[in-house]
């Protein structure tokens, strides 16, 4: 929400992300602001669970929309491997490129993306993967941008093992909260594992 604005993400019919506006004082809708990444072009190789993977914060610091979206896949030693990136979006609809929020070169997937409004001009981008290619847990990762679009270091905040689902994975099941200090984040087990 942008104070007594509420931000609306959506595909629009030339399949690009395109952001509008409800202003909550004077109940008018503003103008789109088309522009955002192509989903005709990131979304040939993604599965019908991927493909709508978006999702918006409004930056106050800066008057700017920061969109988490799952990009094409990346190819690393021969193989195709999922992506989140980021992009920013001005109130008055000039939109950035697009970058990967973490990943580019390792053989790990990344997906089910969500963007949370933070405190001193920060977005807290939260998704599932791995902080390394190999060994390790499938995990929810933490990863911050700060106001001046610098990237913090990603954290693991949650991984199968504490959760007890250890080898069996994952899915999210709802959209995470900030409370407080605490990120709270819904999960379910993965269907018939």
């Amino acid at each position: 929400a942008n104070g007594d604005k509420l931000g609306v993400l959506y595909v629009n019919t030339g399949q690009a992300l395109t952001i509008t506006t409800f202003d909550m004082a004077t109940e008018l809708w503003s103008t789109n602001r088309p522009g955002g990444p192509d989903y005709t072009t990131i979304g040939a190789g993604l599965s019908a669970e991927f493909l709508l993977s978006f999702d918006l914060a409004w930056r106050a610091a800066d008057a700017k929309f920061i969109v988490i979206y799952q990009d094409a896949d990346e190819t690393v030693i021969g193989l195709p491997w999922d992506r989140v990136s980021w992009v920013s979006c001005t109130d008055a609809g000039t939109w950035g490129t697009g970058a990967y929020v973490y990943g580019g070169g390792l053989a790990v997937d990344y997906n089910f993306s969500y963007a949370l409004s933070g405190t001193s001009g920060r977005t807290h981008f939260i998704f599932d993967g791995k902080l390394t290619a190999g060994a390790g847990h499938q995990g929810v990762i933490h990863r911050s941008l700060n106001s001046s679009d610098t990237l913090q270091t990603a954290q693991l905040i949650l991984d199968e093992t504490q959760l007890g689902l250890d080898g069996l994975g994952f899915v999210t099941e709802g959209r995470p909260k900030i409370v407080g200090t605490e990120v709270l984040y819904p999960y379910g087990q993965i269907a018939g594992n």
